[in-house]
Formats: C-alpha cells, structure tokens, sequence
C-alpha cells in the first residue's frame, strides 16, 4: 500500500504493538517462562504486571498474531492474487 495510505498505518500500529506485547512479556517472565522452563522443573512466579494486567488473555500469541497480520498488510497486501496461487498449488504434494 502507499505510505501515506491508512492501511499502512494501521500495519505499522499493529506490528509496533505486537512488538510492545512480545518485548513486555519476555521481560515479565524471563527466557525460561517464555520457553516453557516449567516442563523442566524450573519454578516461574506467578506474574500479575504488565502486559499479563491487560484486557488480554494471551499477550504474547496476541503479539504474535499482531506482527504476523501487520507485516503481511505492510509487506504482502499489495500483490496480485495470482502471486499466491503459485504456493497454494503446492501445498497439497
């Protein structure tokens, strides 16, 4: 999309604070609580501070998904459909 377009703020936005989400959870838990320290008996506190005191229930698969969708509208919305077909077609070998 065009630079000044509203889509590409939106994108932007949207990746910007997915990343806030993703650094902010990281940082509230440690590596070893956003790698799944707990399944080899490492003992994770509880964390109750940001981003996990937010409306959001899952803040780090919302950065995620955030970042994902923001970059494809930043990066990807602009192609032709046709572009797409090509790795469609393979999905099924």
């Amino acid at each position: 999309p065009p630079l000044s377009s509203p889509l590409t703020y939106l994108a932007v936005l949207a990746i910007v604070f997915g990343q806030v989400l993703n650094f902010s959870v990281y940082n509230a838990i440690g590596k070893n609580g956003v790698y799944y320290g707990y399944k080899f008996g490492i003992t994770i506190p509880w964390c109750t501070s940001f981003p996990y005191n937010t409306p959001f229930p899952h803040p780090q698969y919302l950065g995620a998904t955030l970042t994902y969708f923001g970059a494809y509208w930043l990066l990807l919305s602009g192609l032709d459909a046709d572009y797409f077909k090509v790795f469609a077609a393979g999905i099924g070998c």
